[in-house]
């Protein structure tokens, strides 16, 4: 809505950069990966971007088996925890772990470009949603924010082959 619309004017020149990223391993990427994040005490906000050829992405209308963004989102570094996902079409899917049901309402505004420079992301998450029990200011939520493709990257590395390794979850602190 109007307030994920203000976003794109009002703050991404005060966002603060998500550092390097690594494949799972935590082997350096020379893939042009970024990551963004401001919070206005309301909304996470969170882009994601990747300089390449548009045209490489593949879609997969399930998500899962093509390129995708992933967001992992938790009150600690185990269970429950929430998954949002989404792929070049925009198209996402919101997965619940440890929670009654299988899926959240998250909330979010997603917006998914490709053009010329590559393809970018951009999320805006109600905070009283974004990992059970919501995040307040002053909070810590642990994340992990993970590219899916023919190469898993990460922006904190799991050290495992796959997404889900809640130790290994960053912090970031409202």
């Amino acid at each position: 809505g109007t307030k994920f619309g203000d976003f794109g004017k009002k703050y991404w020149d005060k966002a603060l950069p998500g550092g390097a990223w690594s494949a799972l391993d935590g082997k350096p990427t020379a893939r042009p990966v970024d990551a963004r994040f401001a919070q206005d005490g309301t909304f996470l906000y969170v882009r994601l971007t990747e300089r390449l050829e548009p045209g490489s992405l593949r879609i997969d209308p399930a998500i899962f088996g093509g390129d995708n963004w992933d967001l992992l989102a938790a009150p600690k570094r185990s269970e429950p925890y929430r998954q949002l996902a989404v792929n070049p079409a925009g198209a996402s899917v919101a997965l619940a772990y440890g929670e009654a049901g299988t899926v959240w309402d998250s909330g979010a505004a997603v917006r998914s470009e490709t053009n010329a420079a590559g393809w970018t992301v951009r999320l805006a998450l109600p905070l009283d949603r974004l990992a059970p029990g919501g995040v307040k200011p002053g909070q810590t939520v642990y994340l992990n924010l993970l590219r899916g493709g023919a190469q898993l990257l990460a922006w904190s590395p799991t050290f495992e082959g796959g997404f889900h390794v809640l130790d290994r979850l960053g912090e970031l602190v409202f």
